[in-house]
């Protein structure tokens, strides 16, 4: 065996360097200024084509590509309804599935681009599919638990120029949108507009942005204590410059811009927000994913429900999951103050307002079941013509990677809690540790890891559950570990005696003489 010295390492760079050079000599490239002889290729962009297959009408409706790429491979084929992103698919097949809610008849057109494992874009493959038979409800489906109701189509009075004066409340409870009471009249308030016949024979009520608002005054039955509650709102965001709060629905009122309250409103990035105060603080529990700022001229189904038993906001476009809170939800109930305002959001220095059309806004007390929720929304989608699919979602996967199966972890010792976890047509929202089950906290970004000493001395089964972008749940497979209390030993000497004194349980054994 032959060695080399320290002394010999500048000769082994030097070896080392030649032999690169001359690869690259081989590979027809010079220095010195001289140009290459061969350039690099410019990569070039994937292809994709693709279909629609139904397996009924107003059932699944399954969306296939075929991507190519000549010089590399396919990285994920992402699927669009207008410029709105459905779903991204990675590895083959790629195929993504949906549920169409609508019993009335639609048309849907959507785009597919593939995308290489170096970023280039393939042109938009177009495909559409139409049902062209089916009813279109004439009434709410669902009524237990409605606070309010308001619809354009019904019990609204405009003045002489269409402005609107009262919005009558079509729930059981009177809760009639008018005019601001003298308490919050701001100079210079204008009544919104009414718009007939606007979208599919359907009016709206237009909020300008700019100083358009309607009040509730009536409105206890409205105020949730923060409990549990679902709002559905059809509208269109008209504006893109309504800074980072723009509310379409809320007590968030008063003379202060943090009085208790809540509202849901157009956020950061235009997108629906469901925002709380308690006196003191602001809260953003989450925002969707998706819904942002004039998406194809159209009008659009926003569901907002929140949920005080898993301390969840969650998030709905035109019927599809489109995203959950990384805030949980406050415990404890605050009343709020002030009455629920449309389309304005008045108190304090905070006088915020939003561009919006409104057709229709509805208000459950409670959170309605995936069957109510769907049925709320094929109503709403075939009286407006809007195309409601429910995403397929592929759930994620998760694996607890450490501790390891049968490790023995030190009692009060900080113990890392490792997860992988991945989604093939999304992402992860987050990863939460069970120990048997209870909860030992979240990580919501990878590497998803959580350091805890709340691992009390005993047997117990570790978990990990992934929830993606879209609320779809994993639980890891189990792990057993035991958290043992380190053995206090004692010894004392007295006389020719030696005194052993422990703490739990032990095996003593001697040997020697």
């Amino acid at each position: 065996m032959k060695s080399i010295r320290s002394s010999d390492c500048g000769l082994v760079r030097l070896l080392s360097l030649h032999l690169s050079n001359a690869a690259l000599l081989l590979g027809g490239l010079f220095f010195s200024g001289i140009p290459a002889r061969a350039q690099a290729e410019e990569n070039q962009p994937p292809s994709v084509s693709g279909g629609i297959s139904l397996s009924g009408p107003g059932t699944r409706v399954t969306m296939m590509a075929f991507p190519e790429d000549r010089d590399g491979t396919i990285d994920r084929v992402e699927y669009y309804q207008g410029s709105r992103l459905l779903g991204s698919v990675y590895g083959a097949p790629y195929n993504l599935t949906l549920r169409l809610l609508n019993a009335a008849p639609i048309v849907v057109n959507f785009t597919m681009v593939a995308v290489d494992n170096l970023g280039a874009r393939s042109a938009p493959a177009l495909a559409a599919f139409s049902q062209t038979s089916g009813t279109i409800p004439t009434d709410l489906p669902v009524t237990t638990g409605l606070q309010l109701w308001l619809r354009a189509d019904a019990g609204v009075t405009t003045d002489a120029n269409g402005g609107v004066t009262a919005w009558q409340d079509q729930s059981p409870h009177g809760n009639h949108a008018g005019a601001l009471s003298a308490e919050y009249h701001p100079t210079g308030t204008e009544a919104p507009l009414y718009i007939s016949d606007i979208f599919n024979g359907q009016p709206r009520v237009r909020f300008d942005g700019d100083d358009d608002v309607l009040e509730i005054a009536n409105s206890l039955s409205l105020q949730p204590d923060l409990a549990d509650w679902t709002v559905f709102v059809v509208g269109q965001n008209l504006t893109t410059s309504q800074g980072d709060f723009a509310p379409i629905i809320g007590s968030h009122s008063g003379a202060g811009s943090l009085n208790p309250g809540w509202s849901v409103a157009l956020g950061s990035s235009n997108r629906l927000t469901s925002h709380f105060a308690d006196g003191s603080t602001g809260h953003d529990f989450g925002q969707a994913q998706s819904i942002s700022s004039a998406l194809d001229d159209q009008l659009q189904i926003w569901q907002v429900e929140e949920n005080r038993v898993d301390h969840a906001t969650r998030f709905f476009f035109d019927g599809s999951p489109d995203g959950m809170s990384a805030t949980a939800m406050p415990t404890s109930a605050v009343k709020p103050v002030g009455p629920i305002h449309l389309g304005r959001e008045l108190g304090g220095a905070n006088d915020r307002r939003a561009g919006i059309d409104l057709a229709e806004v509805i208000v459950f007390n409670r959170v309605l079941d995936v069957a109510e929720r769907e049925s709320v929304t094929t109503y709403l989608a075939g009286k407006y013509e809007i195309a409601a699919l429910v995403i397929t979602n592929r759930p994620p996967t998760v694996r607890l990677s450490a501790p390891a199966a049968g490790a023995e972890l030190p009692f009060r010792q900080s113990t890392t809690l490792t997860a992988t976890a991945t989604d093939s047509d999304g992402g992860i929202a987050l990863v939460e540790f069970f120990a048997d089950e209870r909860s030992l906290g979240v990580a919501h970004t990878s590497p998803f890891r959580l350091v805890t000493t709340q691992l009390p001395a005993g047997a117990f089964i570790l978990t990990a559950r992934a929830t993606d972008n879209q609320g779809a749940m994993t639980t890891s497979a189990p792990v057993a570990i035991t958290v043992v209390v380190p053995l206090q030993l004692s010894i004392e000497l007295e006389g020719d005696q030696v005194m052993l004194t422990w703490d739990g349980p032990a095996t003593l054994a001697t040997a020697g003489t």
